[in-house]
């Protein structure tokens, strides 16, 4: 099997724990068969899945030359929502607050990958965290229904992007691989 990637905004601890701490609270109320490890949080930008040598050597060469335009940001937590039927939802997730400079980030970096050959997911992007996928069985407990969760509060700076490599069977099950930092200006 060959290695699959992505390009993802890592998530520094402070954020990961709140994260961790809000799954523990919903956890009760919901039935999900596989849950993130706080190790693994993320914001995926691209994922690529399995790459050549020269397409990996592209990528990387564009994702530098690209995160080299931009200085540092500021992503704000939401809330917990759910995609799919809100009663039995396919994925829990961690929204963020919108962010002009993370959808230009991404746009930037779509049209040249895209002009490579590098396969580009065109669906809309809405940025989140996976908190839990694959709904197991039942309904949403009563008590619990997805637009009445609490709202989640935490901002942190992004420094950087990173290159991850999956990793099946192993935790954390995402390998940074390469890092491009922002560029102070």
């Amino acid at each position: 099997m060959s290695d699959h990637f992505f390009l993802a905004v890592p998530l520094p601890e402070p954020i990961a724990l709140t994260l961790k701490q809000t799954s523990e609270q919903v956890a009760p109320y919901v039935r999900f068969k596989r849950w993130t490890d706080s190790r693994d949080f993320h914001l995926t930008l691209f994922f690529f899945g399995a790459l050549d040598d020269a397409q990996r050597l592209t990528i990387l060469n564009e994702i530098k030359r690209i995160t080299e335009q931009f200085s540092p940001f500021s992503l704000t937590l939401s809330r917990v929502e759910g995609f799919g039927d809100p009663n039995r939802p396919r994925v829990l997730y961690a929204s963020v607050k919108h962010s002009k400079t993370l959808m230009t980030i991404r746009e930037r970096l779509g049209e040249p990958l895209g002009d490579h050959g590098i396969p580009i997911d065109h669906r809309t992007f809405h940025p989140h965290i996976t908190l839990a996928k694959r709904w197991d069985e039942g309904m949403m407990h009563s008590q619990l229904q997805l637009e009445n969760l609490m709202a989640l509060s935490g901002t942190w700076k992004v420094t950087h992007v990173s290159l991850f490599k999956v990793c099946p069977g192993q935790l954390p099950q995402y390998q940074s691989v390469a890092e491009f930092p922002f560029l102070e200006k």
